[in-house]
């Protein structure tokens, strides 16, 4: 119906609007009768509701002539077109009827011949119009498109220091981007985990209806806060931008009561929002997103400085493991840098992977005061460090059920009191060694723990699930079934992730070649190692170690 020519018949005989509407194979035509009318205000009623394309319109009718109706039809539209049935005695009236740009004028009777000439010629300009419109609103979106683009350049030149943000302050506003004093600035910063996996095999065109979808949803999650009356009524807007096909970058505009920042409530409202985009990504492209959280500063004075926090922030789930929101308060530089865990977390860590009783330990208790009588936010950076090592023990260890949290920095973030901190802390540590400790009893568990053992000894030789089943004196067959029912992962899988996990400690933590790296974890070849790296890591070895060390 949307791409038939519509026609609307007027003349205030019936016999004549029954004859053409009848005589017309309309669907040969490409064109469909959308209603017919006695009078002129009937048909200004049709042409108001209904917007033919088409009027087959009689010039002499009794209440409203057809010149009336001609005259307002094309006050409201010059694209309609009007075909005038005239008797010889209202000729005269053709004259008008060409200052009204009339596309034909038949002469009653008329001829069928005429009428289909008439009908054709008339829907030829019809569609000539609607190609016009669709070329000019393909011109206008494309338009839009390179201002978009163009907008989004001008921002990242402001944010990466090639241009100051007062030379580019008219530019920004044009696109709404301007900042208050009364105002505070924070940035998200998404990255689809397993991109090349997910995307790599895609046609180009699906390619490119995904990431219009990807930047299109962060926009309709962000018009939603700011339609809403959440994030106790601070939220301003958000802008979104593309840094990578794979990687957002999000500019959250928060208003910051008498100018003064609310630094742990505004980076949990930053965090919830992040939850927000998480979930409109799972619910509705089926994705999964890493997302890197920046302090909040007020103005734009140091929007170079939070831009690269949400940034490195993101980068670091290359270390933790994908699909977390990461804040960057609790990326200290010093965890980059891949700093040593102090003692006495090391020796928690022990007894957790030990499977010993920590509950109620002078050990746990003499730690968990050390971490009350922190600067908040040192406490902070100090617990998400145990945090992570300890969940990618817990990983390396044999359990039986994974944990199911897959935010647990966000957890350490959302606590606004040292003790809050303190009891999370204290509750994590005892969840996991209660896991650890049920695992171990298990003798399956305890075979796939002397596996994985095997496996990380061997990690420079031959690590096959036959020389490993001939080591532990298993069937192979049996031991393949059992790897995967209690890790949840295929012995190929697992002996994948352990590999790299060792290349990047060795990565950050020495001063090892590439091709020496490549020999330690069972590559022969140094050029195959990087690209095996990089299609499991999203980054090559080279820029790892840069990013990291």
């Amino acid at each position: 119906m949307d791409q038939m020519v519509k026609v609307l018949i007027v003349d205030d005989e019936i016999n004549i609007r029954n004859g053409i509407k009848k005589s017309i194979p309309w669907d040969e035509f490409g064109m469909v009768v959308i209603g017919e009318a006695e009078d002129g205000e009937s048909a200004i009623a049709i042409f108001n509701e209904d917007n033919p394309d088409i009027i087959v319109l009689d010039i002499n009718m009794s209440d409203m002539n057809g010149m009336e109706v001609a005259r307002y039809i094309r006050d409201h539209s010059q694209e309609t077109q009007i075909i005038f049935l005239t008797g010889y005695d209202d000729f005269h009236k053709v004259k008008e009827a060409v200052t009204l740009h009339a596309s034909d004028y038949l002469l009653k009777p008329v001829a069928f011949s005429e009428l289909v000439h008439a009908l054709q010629k008339a829907a030829v300009q019809v569609l000539m119009t609607r190609r016009q419109v669709g070329f000019v609103d393909e011109l206008k979106h494309k338009v839009n498109l390179y201002k978009k683009v163009a907008s989004d350049q001008i921002l990242l030149d402001v944010l990466q220091q090639r241009r100051s943000f007062a030379d580019a302050a008219e530019s920004l506003a044009e696109i709404g981007l301007t900042v208050e004093q009364s105002q505070c600035i924070g940035f998200l910063c998404t990255d689809i985990d397993y991109y090349e996996d997910s995307f790599g095999q895609l046609s180009e065109q699906d390619r490119q209806l995904y990431m219009y979808a990807y930047r299109k949803l962060a926009q309709e999650v962000l018009e939603e806060q700011q339609q809403g009356s959440g994030y106790e009524g601070r939220f301003v807007k958000g802008y979104v931008l593309n840094i990578t096909v794979s990687r957002l970058l999000i500019m959250i505009q928060l208003l910051a009561p008498n100018g003064q920042l609310q630094s742990h409530i505004e980076e949990q409202l930053l965090v919830q929002i992040a939850r927000k985009l998480q979930e409109a990504y799972r619910t509705y492209l089926k994705m999964s997103v890493s997302i890197g959280v920046s302090r909040t500063e007020l103005g734009v004075g140091k929007l170079y400085t939070i831009y690269k926090e949400a940034v490195q922030a993101v980068d670091y789930r290359a270390m933790i493991g994908q699909g977390n929101i990461i804040p960057s308060r609790l990326v200290d530089p010093l965890v980059f840098r891949g700093q040593k865990l102090l003692s006495k977390e090391l020796f928690i860590l022990g007894e957790l992977k030990a499977g010993t009783e920590i509950r109620n330990t002078a050990l746990l208790e003499e730690w968990l005061e050390e971490i009350r009588s922190m600067p908040f936010t040192d406490a902070k950076i100090i617990a998400s460090q145990l945090v992570v090592y300890t969940l990618r023990m817990y990983d390396e260890v044999g359990h039986e059920h994974p944990i199911t949290s897959k935010v647990p920095l966000a957890h350490i973030v959302a606590c606004e009191t040292i003790q809050c901190l303190v009891e999370y802390l204290r509750e994590f540590l005892i969840n996991i060694g209660d896991r650890i400790r049920g695992s171990q009893s298990q003798p399956a568990m305890r075979t796939i723990e002397l596996a994985k053992q095997w496996i990380r000894q061997n990690l420079n030789g031959v690590i096959s699930l036959n020389a490993l089943s001939s080591a532990l004196y298993i069937n192979p067959f049996y031991l393949s079934r059992l790897f995967k029912q209690t890790t949840g992962e295929t012995y190929l899988e697992f002996t994948t992730r352990i590999r790299f996990d060792r290349a990047r400690e060795l990565l950050v933590g020495s001063t090892l070649k590439m091709n020496e790296i490549a020999e330690q974890i069972g590559f022969n070849d140094a050029n195959y190692f990087s690209i095996a790296f990089k299609k499991h890591q999203g980054v090559s070895p080279t820029d790892y170690r840069k990013r990291f060390s």
